[in-house]
Formats: structure tokens, sequence, C-alpha cells
């Protein structure tokens, strides 16, 4: 068992529905310490690293400078940081890795204008994942009410176009992504009728895997246990580094969010 701290709304529900694992505490020092993804979040990380945590759960992280990034990256070398992104659910990220990277990647994704620099983040992040690697942006261009952009898997020379639009009034966010390859993957988030499907077509047919139930609270927190106690450290602030970058040489850093 493994003290948890700083666990609030949804983190605090998760906390309660693992009481065999976990218990919660007001002490960092050896302990998975919840912190706030506002703005300024990876200063209280690496506060919450240099008091001892044994792992840092960060909840919904706005877009950030990548120097405050890197500095995280820096102090917390040997411990865990998880990072919680709706968009970009570890179990969903699972569900559409395949063993050979796809040769060609599309992702599109609406949303209201104040979340444009969110989605584009998370966009890159799918096509990071699906195209199995870090990705080189080749063009983009800002348009009045969106972006186009084309990106490159180097070593594979995998190509990756995006689409970030606007959606008049508040309609709420939806991101489609499509791998093309020896197998062709269809992810769908809509955040109006919280779908979140993958599907999965190959020779041997398509499968729609089942849906995921588990809140991303505690998918976040279970895998911050999970790293405290193994001893493990997730790429999950390195590669938000390397999508925010991306997203920024797109929009600008006018467009953190």
């Amino acid at each position: 068992m493994i003290g948890v701290t700083g666990a609030t709304a949804g983190y605090a529900a998760a906390l309660a529905e693992l009481p065999l694992r976990v218990r919660a505490t007001s002490t960092a020092s050896g302990a998975v310490v919840v912190v706030d993804g506002a703005s300024g979040w990876p200063g209280r990380a690496v506060e919450a690293v240099r008091r001892g945590a044994a792992a840092v759960l960060v909840g919904n992280p706005v877009s950030t400078d990548p120097a405050e990034i890197g500095d995280l990256e820096a102090v917390a070398e040997g411990a865990p940081v998880v990072l919680d992104r709706p968009w970009l659910r570890a179990d969903v990220v699972a569900d559409a890795a395949v063993a050979v990277p796809a040769r060609q990647l599309t992702v599109d994704a609406a949303g209201a204008a104040p979340a444009m620099g969110e989605l584009t983040r998370d966009a890159v992040g799918w096509l990071r994942v699906l195209g199995g690697g870090d990705l080189v942006l080749r063009t983009a261009a800002a348009l009045p009410h969106g972006l186009i952009a084309l990106l490159e898997e180097p070593t594979s020379g995998t190509a990756a176009a995006l689409t970030v639009s606007a959606l008049v009034g508040r309609g709420r966010p939806r991101l489609r992504a499509l791998a093309v390859g020896e197998t062709r993957i269809e992810v769908d988030l809509d955040a109006a009728t919280d779908v979140r499907s993958v599907e999965s077509s190959s020779a041997d047919g398509v499968l729609r895997l089942p849906r995921r139930h588990e809140s991303g609270e505690r998918l976040a927190l279970r895998r911050a246990i999970h790293a405290a106690l193994q001893g493990t450290l997730p790429a999950d602030v390195r590669e938000f580094r390397h999508d925010v970058q991306l997203a920024e040489g797109m929009w600008g850093t006018d467009k953190r969010g």
C-alpha cells in the first residue's frame, strides 16, 4: 500500500475506489502526489519531487513553456511523473497500438476557438503514437478558423496530415485519427457523446474494441501507483514536450491551452 496526497474531485473518488492499494496521507515523502495541471504545474511537480514524492500525477496539464517542461525533466530524472491527458488516455492509446507503424496518418480535430492549442497538441500526440515515433514538422498554415499541417516520422518516412478547425458557438470537441498500413486503425473521440472508440481492420476482418469505462482519473492514479511501486519511468513528460513544441511550431505560443 502507498500513500496519496493532493487528491481532489475525480482523483479523490479514484483513491476511495482503490482501498487495498492506496491510503490518503498529508505527507509527500514516499507518496504519490497529485498536482493540479493548471498554469505553473511544472514548478509544482518539481517541488513535489524535491519533497521526496514516490511519483507525481499531474491532472489535465495545460500546455506551457517547453523550457519549464525541460526543467521538470532534469529534476525528475529518477522520479516517475504521470500526466493525465484526457484526449490521449493511456488505455485508448494501448488499444490503438499496432506492431508495424502506419504508412499514412491523418488526424482531424474540431473544437471551440479557446481549445485550439490543446486540441492541436493532443492531435500531434495521436500522430506520434500511430506513427511509432517522434515527428518532424514539414509545413503548416494557420488559417482564420483553423490549421493545416504536414508532418513526417523521419525514420520510416511515414507521412502525417493534421487539420484543426474552430467550431461555431459552443460545440464540444471531437478528434478523429486514421492510420493506414498493414492494419487500418480508426480512433474516434467525441466529447459531446463521451464516445472513445477504436476500430481495427486487417485481412482477418474488422474489430471494434470494447469501450473503456474506467474514469480517466482512476486510470492515471493506477499508472502512478504502478510506476512508484515498480520504479518505472513513464515517458509522459518527454512526449508532452514533443507535442507542445510541434503545436507551437504550427500556431505560435499564443495558442497554448
